[in-house]
């Protein structure tokens, strides 16, 4: 930041029959003293100091940073990570529900997705994904018919967690679109968060009412978080909210689904 001048020249200028601003000294504009005077340095606004990466004790300071020390962390640990989004009707009826649950550690990864719609015929399908041994298994269902598959791919090389690539890659965007504030701390199990939220409710067309809270820890991973917002389709409003939840970092062991038994037995992993 460049700084000020350090002292401005004032020049005191008295006209002939005029009042002086030099008082009753007599003195005119030739025998007026020209003085320096010391004008105060404005003081640089230190930077807040931080809890957690990207994270004052009052608010956000660098969203960017924040959401992608969260996905470094997430993504090298293993984690389990949950995502339930409900759209409902404003009677409360649920139009459609979606839910994701992925267990990572080092090289194995399960991927289970489950979406539904409350139509006529209930329509829905659950995807279920296992890496291990070098392979993907896969078992997909529709309706009531189940297939499987093994394909030659691993868990590895996948895109970071809290990214614009990554599966919770509307974090950093959202945080700073609905311009998050720290709101105060809270203990749970021995352990202090910071609650973020939005102040009030905001409205980011083509949503409305939109509403965040999610609580972060001192090492700047997110524990979880509720978005939720209004969206009208057709004429009609749809109320959605958007659950995350980050658990068993560290400590997340991958489960080896059921159904790998009715796969042939060369397929499966050693």
């Amino acid at each position: 930041m460049r700084r000020m001048a350090a002292w401005v020249v004032v020049v005191v200028v008295v006209t002939a029959g005029c009042g002086s601003l030099a008082g009753d000294s007599g003195e005119t504009a030739d025998s007026a003293t020209v003085t320096p005077v010391p004008v105060e340095t404005p003081r640089p606004t230190p930077a807040p100091e931080t809890v957690a990466p990207g994270l004052a004790t009052d608010r956000v300071v660098d969203y960017t940073a924040l959401a992608e020390n969260h996905g470094r962390v997430i993504n090298s640990t293993a984690h389990t990570y949950r995502r339930n989004v409900t759209r409902r009707y404003a009677n409360g009826t649920v139009w459609r529900a979606y839910s994701t649950v992925i267990e990572r550690n080092g090289s194995a990864l399960r991927y289970r997705y489950n979406w539904t719609t409350a139509t006529d015929d209930a329509t829905g399908q659950v995807i279920d994904r296992w890496s291990a041994g070098g392979r993907t298994f896969v078992a997909r269902t529709d309706g009531n018919r189940t297939t499987y598959a093994v394909e030659n791919a691993t868990a590895d090389g996948g895109p970071v967690l809290g990214t614009r690539s990554g599966y919770a890659s509307s974090l950093p965007q959202f945080l700073q679109r609905l311009n998050v504030t720290v709101a105060g701390t809270e203990s749970r199990n021995g352990q202090r968060l910071y609650r973020l939220e939005t102040p009030e409710p905001k409205t980011l067309p083509p949503s409305r009412n939109v509403t965040f809270v999610g609580y972060v820890t001192p090492d700047g991973v997110f524990t979880e978080y509720r978005l939720s917002y209004e969206v009208v389709r057709r004429d009609t409003s749809i109320g959605v909210t958007v659950e995350a939840t980050f658990e068993g970092i560290n400590s997340t062991t991958v489960s080896r689904p059921a159904w790998v038994d009715d796969i042939p037995e060369d397929d499966r992993p050693g």
